[in-house]
């Protein structure tokens, strides 16, 4: 794993495969919550969520917890039948 700090990215390369993968920390997400609330943006969202943690390294609940005031008007998109245990049952 390597971090780089100046960009703002942290990530892991395979050289026996050649690949690459990206992914934001609690720290990172923190810090784009911060921006966007400075900047006075509505909110953030996540490409994928199947494997966020359950504890307290759950990117989805820091940025909720970063965000402070949030508006839960909003609805949920379900997924009956989904494979993924944290998003099967949610219903909008």
């Amino acid at each position: 794993m390597v971090h780089d700090g100046a960009v703002g990215v942290t990530f892991g390369y395979g050289k026996a495969t050649r690949e690459m993968v990206s992914f934001d920390t609690v720290e990172m997400v923190q810090g784009k919550v911060e921006w966007l609330k400075e900047r006075g943006m509505g909110g953030s969202m996540f490409w994928e969520a199947a494997m966020d943690r359950r504890d307290e390294g759950s990117l989805i609940a820091t940025s909720y917890e970063a965000s402070g005031d949030v508006d839960e008007s909003s609805y949920w998109v379900g997924c009956e039948g989904c494979v993924h245990d944290n998003v099967r049952g949610l219903s909008s």
